[in-house]
């Protein structure tokens, strides 16, 4: 079962703002941006229900060598896995998170296909949320890496890169998932100094 886009009231409603012509070009960008991220996703995902181990490792950006790999069940979330690393990381969190698949000019950060944390609701459509999205309902295997962003103010950058996958063994109880199974490096300040927080 792939996942809920959550449109509610939304076609309905720029449907008739541009039947009574308020900001009718405008908003007929916002369909076709929206028409193209929707369908973009519905390509990638999967559809696959898999309780799967999957090894992924979160490499952070901007500072080598800082990674942390993490084993996690297929069934489990992408919000999930974002308070893992934010948590392996020793940071606090009290900020919003983001995970791309990189669009055609391979860029895996900011681009237009990005899958965001419940509370994230500034963008002109409806967007995949994070609670939602479970890790085998990305297409690893054409997508090994994708990006993933802690903290939009700060800018807190991954390249988050799947390692691989194994059958759940009898060994493998559900409630251990996800963990850590390694790291290197020490991680940066939640917040710089030089910020002044």
């Amino acid at each position: 079962m792939k996942p809920i886009l959550e449109e509610k009231d939304f076609l309905p409603i720029v449907q008739k703002a541009i039947a009574q012509k308020r900001h009718a070009p405008y908003l007929r960008g916002v369909l076709e941006n929206y028409r193209q991220y929707r369908d973009f996703f519905e390509r990638q995902f999967t559809g696959e229900d898999s309780d799967d181990v999957f090894s992924v490792r979160a490499k952070y950006r901007g500072k080598t060598p800082v990674w942390r790999d993490i084993q996690i069940l297929g069934i489990q979330t992408l919000n999930i896995l974002a308070e893992t690393i934010v948590e392996s990381m020793e940071w606090v969190n009290v900020h919003l998170h983001g995970f791309w698949l990189p669009d055609e000019h391979r860029m895996r950060i900011f681009n237009s296909f990005g899958i965001f944390h419940d509370g994230m609701e500034d963008d002109p459509y409806p967007t995949y949320k994070t609670k939602h999205v479970r890790i085998c309902d990305l297409p690893w295997k054409e997508e090994p890496i994708i990006g993933f962003m802690f903290d939009f103010g700060d800018g807190h950058e991954f390249d988050i890169q799947f390692r691989g996958r194994r059958k759940r063994t009898k060994k493998d109880r559900a409630n251990a998932f996800p963990y850590l199974s390694d790291q290197r490096g020490v991680a940066p300040e939640q917040y710089p100094k030089e910020l002044n927080y």
